[in-house]
């Protein structure tokens, strides 16, 4: 029996789904879409899985595919995916992040089977029949219903269970496709899948009822959770490779020097990885432009503060983590965005993350400028200090930063035995 995962554990997982389903804030509603009719099918089944495993893996089952160019729909046909290397290896991807998140290891495997088929034709690994997990069976039948309702804007109830009914014994069996048309069936889900904000609403009931809302949040889990979540901000375009565990690092250290107290430090870490979740709301051709942004493409990447804001305050008890993702681009003069605040408006811990963030980005090569030395950075810092920048956070940023650099590796070992 797997352990049940705190609410806290629970909320940030599902803002991270929340999160993978946005594309320039407009809101796709395909995993939660998914994780809805998976879960009121799974009562009809004889024997169902794990109701919260499958109510995860459901949310996530996308997650291995976010570095592929825009959002993933998947089409009805498996063969155009097969064509497409980057699709097929999203099930082994998606598993092997789940299987970070404590507590899922279930949800791991339903994730990994999620495009089986009951013939043996689907993939990563041709299972077949009783070979897949039945989470993953649900998911896919799930998962084949929501994408047809999404592609198909007018279609019928009647319709969709015609479609579904051709893939008995192919995609999956009978009993599954009765336990979904049923499920459709019952209370206007279908006509429901429609209404966005009862999808939420859904989504937020589902949670609540899985959830020990009496059980202590473990910091550990709730780091390796976050952790999983800045990772896969990171994902979505290959020059942020490890930009915001390397942020969080760089914040932790200048925290440290400035004396803040555990908590804060641990408060600045937190925030610091998830300052970009913004950046899954906007386009990957956009974050990897190698030339200069048209002025539409540039206010794309100027909301991703407000983006991140947004995602992150839907998590109880993270308002000051998200302010710090809104806030982490402003200037001190005024000039910063996306709100233009300046001087005592800008939180002190946003920044000490807009240091960070600006010396990571200099130190690392990205799309649009090779990478520059420490010394350099730490340059065109001082230059900005005053304006854009915390003149004290530079002045500690020179003091900590002048000689060696900290090892990542080292901040990953510390992440996991302090934090």
């Amino acid at each position: 029996m797997n352990r049940q995962l705190s609410s806290t554990v629970s909320d940030i997982i599902t803002a991270l789904s929340y999160a993978l389903d946005l594309d320039e804030n407009r809101k796709l509603y395909h995993a939660w879409r998914v994780a809805v009719i998976a879960n009121e099918a799974a009562a009809l089944l004889p024997s169902p899985p794990d109701r919260e495993q499958l109510f995860y893996a459901a949310l996530l089952h996308d997650i291995g595919a976010i570095g592929f160019s825009d959002y993933v729909m998947h089409a009805p046909s498996i063969w155009p995916q097969y064509s497409i290397p980057f699709l097929k290896g999203h099930c082994r991807r998606g598993a092997a992040i789940l299987e970070n998140i404590p507590h899922l290891e279930e949800a791991a495997g339903m994730v990994l089977d999620h495009h089986e088929w009951w013939n043996g034709s689907g993939y990563p690994d041709r299972k077949k029949e009783g070979e897949i997990s039945e989470g993953g069976l649900l998911i896919r039948i799930a998962d084949s219903a929501e994408t047809i309702i999404q592609e198909l804007p007018t279609l019928t109830k009647s319709k969709l269970f015609f479609i579904l009914k051709e893939r008995i014994d192919l995609e999956y069996p009978k009993v599954y496709y009765d336990a979904v048309t049923t499920a459709l069936s019952r209370d206007s889900l279908f006509e429901n899948l429609y209404d966005f904000q009862w999808i939420e609403q859904r989504i937020k009931a589902i949670q609540a009822e899985l959830a020990q809302q009496n059980q202590d949040s473990s910091r550990s889990d709730i780091t390796a959770v976050i952790r999983v979540f800045a990772q896969t901000i990171d994902a979505k375009h290959e020059y942020t490779a490890g930009h915001s565990e390397r942020v969080a690092m760089y914040a932790y250290y200048l925290g440290k020097t400035l004396g803040l107290s555990s908590d804060r430090l641990r408060t600045l870490t937190l925030a610091s990885l998830l300052h970009d979740a913004g950046k899954l709301a906007v386009n990957r051709n956009v974050l990897e432009k190698p030339g200069k942004l048209t002025l539409s493409e540039l206010k794309q990447i100027r909301m991703h503060p407000v983006y991140g804001e947004k995602i992150i305050s839907s998590i109880p008890g993270f308002d000051e983590l998200a302010l710090v993702a809104g806030q982490h681009h402003e200037w001190l003069n005024g000039q910063g965005y996306p709100r233009g605040i300046k001087n005592g408006e800008i939180t002190s811990l946003a920044r000490i993350v807009a240091v960070a963030d600006a010396f990571d980005a200099m130190t690392t090569n990205r799309s649009y400028q090779k990478a520059r030395s420490a010394e350099v950075a730490l340059g065109e810092l001082e230059k900005e200090a005053g304006s854009h920048f915390d003149p004290e956070i530079v002045r500690v940023a020179r003091k900590t930063f002048s000689s060696d650099l900290p090892s990542l590796a080292n901040f990953s070992l510390l992440l996991d035995s302090e934090f």
